[in-house]
């Protein structure tokens, strides 16, 4: 029936046409109600149940960044940058009633970068001075309060990876992409201090000697001269005997690895 209702509509262009659609006007602000500004007044507001959030369009020399503000965030314009230029300015920097800001110091660097005159901003009203304060500690803190799901994370990432898509546009390094990728997710190695029991048949037998770079590696007796002497290869051992060492570390180790 209302699709009906709807063709007679759209052909006759009845004025109830809105309120068919469950949309209301301004001054009712019955449920969720969005007012985009004409073109060029760079200006769009929301409201839910009275409450309003209006967002404009600002000159960024009318911005003022907090002089106080204890964030360092040199290192994230770059990646801020890089993501407002692929997706666009997708949250508003947030100021207060005098035009500093309170939440975005992060985007306005990158919208400076970028070379933009104009950045959408939002004027947080009511707010007393603590509440700004507050309100702008809360923010970059609450951030650090979340966590990667790393088996999720590297699906994620193999899936745009399957699409061909830019992995920089995620804000990883390559570096860490590289060992996300690599390695898996650090949880699938189990657990670090799990010792593995040794082999039926171990690879290294006694008496072997493993050169690794600038180190040796002995499977032998630390109490045999011979597998010592062939560990050190002449090199000089500068042992503290003066009781203050565990009495245990002079005592003959049978079959044990020596390194040097």
């Amino acid at each position: 029936m209302k699709l009906v209702f709807l063709a007679l509509v759209l052909a006759l262009g009845m004025p109830a046409f809105p309120e068919f659609l469950g949309l209301r006007k301004a001054p009712g602000k019955v449920g969720l109600e969005c007012r985009l500004a004409p073109l060029g007044t760079g200006s769009t507001s929301f409201s839910r149940k009275g409450r309003n959030m209006k967002v404009e369009l600002r000159k960024l020399s009318d911005i003022k960044p907090y002089p106080g503000n204890p964030r360092h965030n040199d290192q994230a314009v770059d990646a801020v940058a890089a993501s407002i230029k692929t997706f666009g300015f997708r949250q508003p920097i947030v100021v207060d009633e005098q035009g500093e800001i309170v939440v975005g110091d992060t985007r306005y660097k990158a919208a400076l970068k970028l070379g933009l005159e104009t950045a959408p901003v939002h004027v947080a009203t009511g707010l007393t001075p603590d509440q700004v304060k507050a309100y702008r500690i809360a923010d970059n803190k609450t951030g650090e309060l979340a966590s990667w799901n790393q088996d999720l994370l590297l699906q994620e990432i193999l899936n745009l990876q399957q699409q061909n898509c830019d992995l920089a546009m995620t804000g990883f390094s390559t570096e860490e992409l590289s060992q996300l990728l690599d390695t898996g997710s650090p949880d699938s190695h189990g657990d670090p201090d799990d010792i593995p029991q040794p082999p039926d048949k171990p690879i290294t037998q006694p008496g072997e000697l493993w050169i690794l770079g600038e180190h040796r590696l002995v499977c032998g007796d630390a109490g045999e001269s011979d597998d010592v002497d062939r560990l050190l290869a002449g090199a000089k051992v500068a042992i503290d005997s003066s009781g203050q060492t565990m009495p245990p570390m002079f005592g003959r180790f049978r079959r044990s690895t020596l390194m040097r």
